[in-house]
């Protein structure tokens, strides 16, 4: 069982989920909800349930080298043993888009225990949620834009960056790499160290 993360599906308030049945048992048993009307469901393509995991994989597995090495420079836990053979280069974007989730993660924890009050948390999580959203939109449509923004905001410390309309929309992420770079507590720096080749700043 999984998520239903699709356009068509995620949303329904109530939630959705991808299910593949594995064994005869598991068919009748589902095959029984459907016939009870306790389930209700649709079969769908196997192109469309590997869609809807992309983001869990692309999260999970493609950027585990990177999320190994913010543990490892941010964290005093200790990383547990995986296959290294596994683990991939990621681009400054999806490297921002980690780092978001991570923030995003640690904050919901964080507000959630000082007043677990639905209406309360989501206001407060919200700017956080946007930032995501925009991130996570960029690192698809606009890439190289974010990596060239972390070049300026590095080289030309904070200066204000003029965004074509079509990237308004990434304003947003301009505005708090700014901000985090010059309160020092993101070090975009650092992450000059596990950047793809093609993507490494040179120094001359």
């Amino acid at each position: 069982m999984g998520d239903a993360w699709l356009p068509e599906y995620n949303k329904d308030g109530m939630g959705n989920s991808v299910i593949v049945t594995r064994s005869a048992l598991a068919d009748q048993i589902i095959q029984q909800g459907i016939a009870s009307g306790n389930l209700e469901m649709e079969e769908v393509p196997i192109e469309a349930v590997i869609r809807s995991q992309s983001g869990g994989l692309n999260h999970k597995q493609n950027a585990l080298m990177f999320r190994r090495w913010m543990m490892s420079t941010y964290s005093d836990l200790k990383v547990p043993h995986y296959r290294t053979r596994v683990e991939k280069e990621v681009a400054a974007s999806d490297m921002i888009v980690q780092i978001l989730r991570e923030r995003v993660r640690s904050k919901s924890l964080t507000y959630w225990a000082e007043r677990p009050n639905l209406k309360a948390f989501n206001n407060r999580m919200r700017s956080s949620r946007r930032l995501l959203a925009d991130a996570t939109a960029a690192r698809r449509k606009h890439a190289k834009f974010v990596y060239k923004t972390l070049i300026l905001i590095l080289f030309e410390g904070g200066m204000r960056i003029d965004l074509p309309k079509e990237l308004a929309a990434v304003a947003s992420i301009v505005r708090w790499l700014t901000i985090k770079q010059g309160s020092n507590s993101l070090n975009l720096l650092e992450l000059n160290n596990i950047l793809p080749d093609q993507e490494k700043i040179r120094f001359y």
